[in-house]
């Protein structure tokens, strides 16, 4: 019965600890299609940002750039964040990426949004995306990374 007295408060105890740390990640990353007006869909809902992107896809020529959003948490983290991101396409050399960078704001309990976005020029220059991978960074090191499933 003591040892239950003991155990209880330090499994409590070692829980808070656990919740109360450093939080960071990458939680989604959305490749967005834009047309010749920014826009990635037509109506402000999933699914008809879903069925448009469908249609920009089919009909390339109404494409104007390539827009990421990427969803990450920094909980727990100071000072300044950069947000990499890496690109391979149809276009893409062997052995090599197309990077992007941004700068991305830390701390916080709740996730945070940043944007990435690319002119046509670096979309052509691309092809079609075949693979990501985006990096939370802290002072050139990485704390946190998500990648598609062809990286």
């Amino acid at each position: 019965m003591l040892r239950l007295r003991v155990l209880i408060p330090m499994l409590l105890l070692s829980a808070t600890v656990a919740l109360a740390g450093s939080d960071v990640r990458v939680i989604k990353v959305l490749p967005q299609l834009l047309d010749k007006h920014g826009r990635n869909a037509l109506n402000p809902s999933l699914f008809e940002r879903d069925a448009y992107q469908l249609h920009l896809r089919q009909n390339t020529n109404e494409v104007s750039a390539l827009r990421f959003e990427i969803q990450y948490k920094a909980k727990g983290v100071e000072g300044p964040l950069l947000l990499r991101l890496e690109l391979r396409g149809s276009k893409t050399p062997i052995g090599k990426q197309h990077v992007f960078e941004t700068t991305a704001q830390a701390g916080g309990g709740f996730s945070k949004w940043a944007r990435i976005n690319l002119d046509r020029a670096a979309s052509e220059e691309i092809g079609s995306l075949v693979a990501w991978r985006a990096s939370l960074l802290q002072n050139g090191a990485v704390i946190a990374e998500e990648q598609s499933f062809l990286w």
